[in-house]
């Protein structure tokens, strides 16, 4: 469901936003909302539940914890949220939501490899569609910048 350019806006104000920024932050987030949504709507009923078991055991699996693990153990390199994890507040709804991006990346490059792999960019972009998916969720409302513990 995309929801209205008022919508947004209410949304961005009542974070604090001023007018200006408010508009062209709805903007932005009706446009990625409708983007979005196209492309999951070109898949058949079939591939969108695949794809959403693929996500589901994806960002529940080994390769997602070792993203984690590394980046919220990361003093060097982002000492705010190490800090965070280290005194057990945790990460926020956008952290965790890259840490799926960078993982699933990953996930896909290696296999990219060897000159007989397949290129999986529909599935590529419908998996990162649906985390896109999650993260304007969360951000509709209010909750993406939100500690998780």
């Amino acid at each position: 469901m995309t929801h209205s350019l008022n919508q947004w806006y209410r949304v961005y104000r009542a974070q604090g936003e001023t007018a200006q920024r408010a508009a062209y932050y709805a903007r932005l987030s009706q446009r990625s909302e409708r983007e979005n949504e196209q492309a999951l709507a070109r898949l058949s009923l079939s591939s969108r539940r695949r794809i959403e078991r693929f996500v589901h055991e994806f960002i529940r699996s080994a390769d997602v914890d070792a993203v984690r693990d590394s980046n919220t153990s990361d003093f060097i390199n982002d000492p705010e949220r190490a800090g965070r994890c280290y005194d057990a507040d945790g990460s926020t709804h956008a952290e965790v939501i890259g840490d799926w991006r960078e993982a699933f990346a990953t996930y896909i490059s290696e296999r990219r490899r060897g000159k007989w792999s397949a290129d999986p960019d529909r599935f590529e972009a419908a998996v990162r569609a649906d985390f896109t998916a999650t993260e304007l969720w969360h951000e509709f409302h209010g909750s993406l910048d939100q500690e998780i513990g």
